[in-house]
């Protein structure tokens, strides 16, 4: 299976492709939310394991990232930067997010790599989520929530063909 069969993935088609890979996930729906704020305020069980994710592009806009890493940490831009090799990152607008990864505001997704717009993107998880039980992100759309294991997200990623990196942040 390979991510161009998986292009405009919406919530369903990513949960059949989960069910063919045998991956146990746990999906949560609930009311749309669009900030780690409004996921805490509906009550999101295990909120320990939700992640926030960071839609970014290097200065010239050539390089776009898509970064993954728990939702009460915050994140160095600068720190980032080194680690990437990147003289400057910034958050990349809504248009681009929409183009590069074909997800909404407010459904920022490492899953989003999945609907095949640009596998050039590259995916950074930051490793502090290895520690978590379980790692939850958005299935794509911001009115659910999909629980998985830190090995199983690598292993869906990995369908898409895009870099994925671990590094610590």
């Amino acid at each position: 299976m390979t991510w161009e069969k998986w292009y405009s993935m919406g919530q369903e088609e990513l949960c059949r492709l989960l069910d063919s890979l045998g991956i146990a996930y746990r999906l949560v729906e609930h009311e749309a939310v669009r900030t780690i704020e409004d996921m805490e305020k509906i009550g999101l069980p295990d909120m320990q394991c939700v992640a926030k994710n960071l839609f970014l592009r290097n200065a010239n806009g050539k390089r776009h990232y898509l970064v993954t890493m728990p939702h009460d940490k915050p994140l160095d831009l600068k720190e980032l930067r080194g680690k990437l090799g990147e003289k400057n990152l910034s958050f990349a607008s809504e248009d681009r997010l929409v183009k590069h990864l074909g997800v909404q505001p407010g459904s920022v997704t490492p899953l989003g790599v999945l609907n095949g717009l640009d596998p050039a993107v590259t995916v950074v998880l930051d490793e502090d989520l290895k520690q978590r039980e379980q790692v939850a992100v958005h299935p794509n759309v911001n009115t659910a929530t999909l629980y998985l294991l830190w090995e199983d997200l690598i292993t869906v990623l990995e369908e898409a063909e895009n870099p994925v990196t671990s590094i610590k942040l």
